[in-house]
């Protein structure tokens, strides 16, 4: 599952990277080119209200290896060079759209295969080290293989990590059953989907919780998304492009190691709201327009604040 959940990753990394500058170098358009890279969050919120009962429905491995074989025909077809710009864009909302059912079902599964309390919030900790680390491997790997390759030839790269993920989720871990056949009252997936959604909405605490999730994140966006047009600004190589995407995860992983090995379950929780608050503090260092050192130190400081999470 882990490995699996890598490969898979680095597939989204590596594309989002390469993407991002081949619609910059479409179309020289800074605007365009953030909103390439933001796309991938805002289907977020569609594919997991809509298609959220499919974590339910269906059995969990044949659910990950469906939609790790979509996002392989989405990113393959973002190869052929008539592909418009609007086309490219249109890709990377569907494959921002299915990983959300990816994810909710995983994290389905690892509660089957953890179990519930600190074992759990542990295992969830690792997957997003995991996650982390592919950011870190797939945006410096992707920055490296700009220099080497053109944008499309390195999402070519991206469609082999998307098929090996789900030959080993196919191949190397268990077919649980489906956890509900047909869902609470037999309704369409629409339905049942919509229904998950009212009743964690409609939980005051849950709604509290998960805004702590969001919002935070979606600031957090920013330096990610115009990392493109920042390194031409200041003159920077593709391989610092890279290391600009990928410093937030340096310090996530090292913040996330420290606060999952080191702190109680007690001081976690204790952490959150402080943590959350000041996180995104050291992203003004932007305002003087700071060079690469600056930037990456500043980004590695935004990405440490982001362990409030495992609280």
């Amino acid at each position: 599952v882990f490995a699996a959940h890598l490969l898979s990753l680095l597939g989204v990394v590596v594309s989002e990277l390469a993407l991002t500058v081949l619609v910059y170098d479409l179309t020289g358009s800074p605007l365009l080119s953030a909103l390439t890279f933001a796309l991938g969050l805002l289907p977020y919120m569609i594919g997991g209200t809509l298609f959220a009962g499919v974590a339910d429905r269906y059995p969990a491995r044949r659910v990950l290896v469906v939609c790790d074989l979509l996002c392989a025909a989405c990113v393959a077809v973002m190869l052929v060079p008539a592909t418009p710009v609007a086309g490219l864009l249109a890709l990377r909302c569907l494959v921002a759209a299915i990983a959300p059912v990816f994810t909710g079902t995983r994290m389905a599964a690892l509660t089957d295969i953890l179990g519930e309390g600190d074992l759990y919030v542990l295992g969830r900790s690792l997957l997003r080290i995991v996650s982390q680390s592919a950011m870190l491997i797939g945006f410096g790997a992707g920055g490296v293989l700009l220099t080497v390759l053109s944008p499309r030839g390195a999402i070519t790269v991206t469609v082999l990590t998307f098929l090996c993920s789900p030959a080993l989720l196919r191949f190397g871990t268990r077919d649980r059953p489906a956890r509900s056949v047909t869902g609470d009252g037999g309704g369409t997936l629409l339905k049942e989907s919509l229904s998950g959604a009212r009743l964690v909405l409609g939980d005051r605490r849950i709604r509290a919780l998960m805004l702590l999730f969001w919002l935070p994140a979606m600031f957090v966006v920013a330096p990610e998304a115009l990392a493109a047009p920042y390194a031409d600004a200041i003159g920077a190589s593709p391989a610092a492009l890279g290391l600009l995407l990928c410093a937030m995860a340096v310090g996530h992983i090292g913040a996330e190691l420290y606060v999952g090995s080191a702190l109680s379950p007690r001081n976690r929780s204790r952490i959150v709201l402080p943590v959350a608050a000041v996180g995104l503090l050291p992203l003004l260092v932007y305002v003087v327009r700071p060079g690469l050192p600056l930037a990456l130190a500043a980004l590695a400081l935004a990405g440490a604040g982001a362990a409030y999470v495992i609280g």
